[in-house]
């Protein structure tokens, strides 16, 4: 006869007692798995310990060894399952960062090409990473960059459309949406520079017409008559073009 006791979930049978609980009670453990070594070890020594506690239970059951071994197999078929979907995760974890190792290298090679500089490959034997966190940071680095040259690039087209319109010229194109080159950039400084030296020689030549104009006023009594004398009178010399 078979009898359950209530107080210590034990099974007690005409030759001896199998108390469930301290046999599980192994499962809970958490020593030795401080190195890779000792995980290793502590796995191996927990399967053996459970198919030793399996086989007790079976024995004190009165199981035959036919259906043991039957059983043993199921053990086996379940860990082998788990340890397959375990390895498929995990495989599936570092082919995501392979393939994200190659969308950054991708990246790094299109704004390197696009900034005309360079990136660095990871170390030869890097782990996937360390070659994922290197390849991540310098795309990073890279687009900061290329904000900074688009910007450049605003900035350039902005002060050559104000030179231009005061000048009354068609400024070059610069687009904005793009990085320049490096000879673009300086092509483009260069001409802001032509361009800014006309415009003050322009202004010289326009301040000394309007101070003309001011002192044949004064000397003919004559006031201003439109907005655009009133510009001249006030000194106000920015409104007009400099043809």
């Amino acid at each position: 006869a078979v009898v359950r006791t209530q107080s210590t979930g034990s099974f007690k049978t005409n030759h001896k007692a199998v108390n469930v609980s301290s046999k599980l009670s192994f499962m809970d453990q958490t020593e030795g798995f401080s190195t890779i070594s000792e995980s290793r070890e502590s796995c191996s020594k927990l399967v053996f310990r459970w198919l030793d506690d399996l086989q007790e239970i079976w024995e004190d059951v009165g199981i035959k060894k036919e259906h043991q071994t039957s059983r043993i197999k199921v053990v086996h078929d379940n860990l082998t399952e788990l340890m397959r979907a375990m390895i498929t995760e995990e495989e599936s974890r570092r082919d995501g960062y392979i393939e994200t190792i190659q969308k950054c290298r991708s990246e790094c090679q299109r704004l390197a090409e696009e900034l005309e500089t360079e990136y660095e490959e990871p170390p030869e034997g890097s782990t996937v990473l360390k070659q994922e966190s290197s390849l991540r940071h310098q795309v990073k680095q890279l687009l900061k960059e290329r904000q900074v040259r688009l910007r450049q690039a605003i900035t350039l087209r902005n002060q050559e459309g104000e030179l231009c319109a005061r000048l009354g010229r068609i400024p070059e194109y610069i687009q904005s949406e793009t990085v320049l080159t490096k000879e673009q950039v300086k092509e483009a400084n260069t001409r802001i520079g032509m361009l800014t030296a006309e415009k003050n020689k322009r202004e010289i030549k326009l301040a000394i017409a309007a101070k003309d104009i001011l002192q044949l006023w004064t000397d003919l009594n004559i006031r201003a008559r439109n907005e655009r004398e009133e510009h001249i009178e006030a000194g106000s010399l920015d409104s007009f073009q400099l043809f």
